[in-house]
């Protein structure tokens, strides 16, 4: 919230995983604000950041406007404005500054970041013409490669955010595979395209 030019008393997350209840997150200091929540594992959830805990008619005056690069909320339900994320196996820590795409800077900013690239999400899976991925750590040597069952690589992408939309129009129905690498790790999923 620093920096952000929002006014604020306190900040609440709404989203499908609290059934659209507004949940307060607890104020940290330096404009810090956390929340933990137990979700099961392989749901997926669209949410955003809202400075008032209840259904105003002017509500969406007090919400963050999430960018589009932020934004998969089109791939998991039909409609825009809204962040996403599939919930991985093991614990992981979303965190964003107020309406950009950009995580709090500084080792100490969050508690509990991981850097397992094995809990990178993958939907729609069975996928048609787009893709969407979310990785849960970014650094700068991250690349994303979409290889066909023979192992060629057909396409390599340089992530710049977490949420990645990629087109899969050109390719033709069958199983793929992501790779996904970050730091020391590489990990590898399969896509069915149709």
């Amino acid at each position: 919230m620093k920096g952000s030019g929002v006014e604020y008393d306190s900040i609440f997350v709404v989203g499908s995983h609290t059934d659209w209840n507004f949940v307060q997150l607890a104020d940290e200091g330096d404009s810090l604000f956390t929340v933990t929540l137990n979700l099961p594992a392989g749901d997926t959830a669209v949410y955003y950041y809202i400075t008032i805990g209840w259904w105003a008619s002017d509500y969406l005056d007090y919400r963050e406007t999430v960018p589009a690069d932020c934004d998969a909320s089109a791939e998991l339900f039909g409609w825009d404005g809204d962040r996403a994320f599939i919930v991985p196996a093991d614990p992981i820590t979303v965190a964003y500054i107020w309406g950009t795409c950009e995580e709090p800077a500084g080792p100490d900013a969050i508690h509990g970041q991981t850097d397992n690239v094995s809990d990178f999400g993958l939907f729609p899976n069975p996928c048609g013409d787009v893709l969407s991925i979310v990785l849960p750590t970014l650094d700068d040597h991250a690349s994303i490669e979409i290889l066909d069952i023979s192992g060629k690589k057909i396409m390599d992408i340089e992530p710049s955010a977490h949420n990645v939309s990629i087109d899969l129009s050109d390719l033709t129905d069958g199983l793929y595979m992501v790779k996904v690498y970050s730091g020391n790790n590489t990990v590898i999923k399969k896509l069915v395209v149709n």
